[in-house]
């Protein structure tokens, strides 16, 4: 009988590995991680067994082969709760999924929903795996199955209700359901436009449509591949469909449905929409006719060959022809010249090829982490700022327990010029304080700092305009701010809106003006920046707007939105399951340190000032990888000029070799075939 600690040693970390997540270490205090599993991991809660490092993707907790694991998913939740450093939080649990495991038997929770539950998996997900599910939008997903309705005029209404009662259960969370119907009442049909659903919703990635019979599938295909679930477009073209290989009894005597099953080895060039996708299929596979796939034969190296195609792509790009999309004929790509070099070189050519993009792709992965590192730094920067580690105390700087006293007159004030300018009288409205703060729970603050709210520091916190707007954009006019205009600190002119002046008249509580606070309020909600100095007049659709009064810096109170700390606050506040938001009364009770305003001046440049080296760091990484993407596509076009190995003239030359070749009829003619 194995102890727990042998369980884990021989059990878990063998299945651990076994998915990549390697290395296995043991937990050092003040040492960072990128990647593997990290044993006895402290938490605020107590060691985990294992966290599993993409910034802290997963936590693993395991027990002894005798114990059923299912219950022990409660402990790793609490170290989900407990830990500490990274970029996550889903209602409070900080690491977004959980297993627990006695090494035979798996558990798995996603805690980003609330209304996830416990599932047995087969073993730990990958890395990547794990990456692709953190990456899939649910609720937009589910916001699209909500707001689309099925209008396929062919469907009847009993196909419908199968289709909604199927979306039904799956926005209900529910992860097996049985469809049961009669037979020649369109299953097959149901199927289809159930799957292009769910395909377009991005609810799912990809479907397996599986069949008892030969029959059945060849009935599928031929249904996916007449089905027109867009204007113009069959199924078959917008997502690919793979199969297995049918013979000709498996198919109606009208069916010209002929897919062919490749051999290892083939290469596959995709020849149609986005051109130039290359892989070598590593398992008898078949492929839509979204590939062209070259059999290669014996003089030529698949590896050689996808080189070869991929340092060519951009040539092959301009035998394309099509206005829906751009598509290359099969016999185009027959007819294009390619340089054979000998067999024993193509050889040579492929080994000096591998070695020096391994050596880029090292290269590449140590650029790919600056990214993370450096939203890291921003937001250590932004908390020690926000503590007032950044900044020394100036004994002539006005406290903010003052500076408050001003504030409030100076918001009472804001609030009376606002409704003289809009034509109200103010003494026939009651001015409203700010609610008081509750500072129970609040850490200490340095000297001269106070707590407050943004409610406090704003003369007015409103909401843009919610309601369609497609009919209202025009060429020029009034900007409009959407949410895809607000980065971190920083205002993002592209994609940019416009409308009428009339319309902007219309919306007068979303009225931006220079120096305004502007947060994101639906979707990714938090993200926050400033009304620059240049947009004089603007308006805005769903971004929760904070107007500050004298004596709070517009940019102090961003940062600070855009801190770890206010982002607490307001995943703690947000509402909403099939897409998140928060309201103007969440946006008033954020908890925000004051600084004295001269003090605010000092740590927003201070801010600045390292944001500016980090901006500068990633600059000059993206510019490295340009390089070495070029140094890449060099590379290529240096082995297909015959100049990145030296020739030998002991290897039989190429038109020897094809020669040869040709003069085997049999041969010959299968090749010709083939490719």
């Amino acid at each position: 009988m194995l102890s727990e600690a042998e369980t884990r040693k021989r059990l878990v970390e063998k299945a651990l590995v076994s998915a990549g997540w390697s290395p296995t270490i043991s937990f050092s205090s003040g040492r960072s991680y990128e990647f593997g599993a990290v044993r006895e991991y402290e938490t605020d809660n107590g060691p985990a067994d294992y966290i599993l490092f993409i910034d802290g993707i997963a936590v693993a907790e395991s027990k002894r082969l005798e114990l059923g694991p299912q219950n022990v998913l409660v402990q790793a939740q609490r170290y989900s709760r407990g830990y500490r450093g990274g970029p996550y939080n889903f209602g409070g649990f900080r690491v977004p999924f959980v297993y627990s495991t006695n090494g035979e038997v798996f558990w798995f929770q996603d805690l980003r929903d609330p209304r996830s539950r416990s599932r047995q998996v087969a073993g730990f997900h990958t890395s990547s795996a794990l990456k692709e599910l953190l990456g899939q939008d649910l609720a937009e997903a589910e916001q699209w199955l909500k707001g689309n309705p099925i209008d396929n005029p062919f469907l009847r209404p009993y196909q419908k209700e199968a289709i909604e009662s199927v979306e039904g259960a799956l926005l209900a969370h529910k992860r097996r359901m049985l469809l049961a119907m009669a037979t020649g009442t369109g299953k097959t049909r149901v199927a289809t436009s159930l799957v292009y659903r769910l395909l377009k919703s991005g609810f799912a990635k990809r479907i397996l449509f599986l069949v008892d019979r030969r029959a059945l599938a060849a009935q599928a295909v031929k249904e996916f591949s007449t089905f027109e679930p867009e204007p113009g477009l069959k199924f078959d073209r917008i997502y690919e469909v793979y199969s297995q290989r049918f013979r000709r009894e498996d198919l109606d005597e009208e069916v010209k449905f002929d897919p062919k099953v490749l051999p290892v080895g083939t290469v596959l060039f995709s020849s149609r929409a986005s051109i130039g996708k290359i892989a070598i299929a590593g398992t008898e596979l078949a492929t839509n006719q979204g590939f062209a796939n070259i059999i290669p034969g014996a003089v030529l190296d698949p590896k050689y060959l996808a080189y070869g195609l991929r340092n060519f792509t951009k040539n092959i790009e301009r035998l394309g022809s099509g206005t829906t999309y751009l598509e290359i004929a099969k016999s185009s790509l027959k007819e294009f010249y390619f340089p054979l070099a000998p067999l024993k070189e193509q050889r040579r050519i492929v080994s000096k090829i591998e070695g020096l993009r391994t050596e880029g792709k090292i290269a590449l992965e140590a650029l790919d982490k600056i990214p993370g590192l450096l939203r890291r730094f921003r937001q250590s920067v932004l908390i020690k700022a926000f503590r007032g580690e950044l900044t020394q105390r100036d004994p002539s700087d006005e406290p903010a327990r003052e500076l408050l006293e001003k504030i409030k007159q100076e918001r009472q004030k804001r609030w009376n010029l606002a409704l003289i300018q809009a034509g109200r009288d103010p003494q026939r409205h009651k001015y409203r304080e700010a609610r008081p703060v509750g500072k129970e729970s609040c850490p200490d603050l340095p000297t001269g700092w106070e707590w407050t709210t943004f409610e406090t520091v704003c003369w007015e916190i409103t909401v843009g305009h919610v309601g369609p707007m497609a009919s209202e954009y025009i060429e020029d006019g009034i900007p409009f701010l959407r949410s895809l205009n607000v980065r971190e600190n920083r205002f993002d002119p592209k994609n940019l809106k416009y409308v009428s002046e009339k319309f902007h008249k219309k919306l007068s509580k979303s009225h931006l003006s220079t120096r305004d606070i502007v947060v994101v309020r639906s979707g990714n909600v938090g993200i926050s920046c400033v009304i620059p100095e240049t947009m004089k007049e603007a308006n805005c659709s769903d971004l929760v707007i904070a107007r500050p009064v004298n004596g709070f810096l517009s940019e102090y109170g961003s940062l600070f939105i855009n801190s770890i700390l206010a982002r607490d606050q307001i995943n703690t506040m947000k509402v909403g399951i099939a897409q998140t938001h928060f309201n103007i009364g969440s946006m008033k009770k954020i908890l925000i340190p004051l600084a004295p305003y001269d003090e605010q001046k000092r740590i927003v440049a201070k801010v600045l000032a390292f944001f500016s080296i980090a901006d500068n760091i990633e600059t000059a990484s993206s510019k490295a990888r340009t390089r070495t993407d070029r140094v890449d596509r060099a590379v290529l076009a240096k082995a297909f000029r015959g100049d990145l190995v030296p020739q030998d003239p002991n290897d039989e030359s190429a038109s020897i070799m094809l020669e040869r070749i040709t003069s085997a009829s049999k041969f010959n003619k299968d090749f010709q075939k083939r490719l």
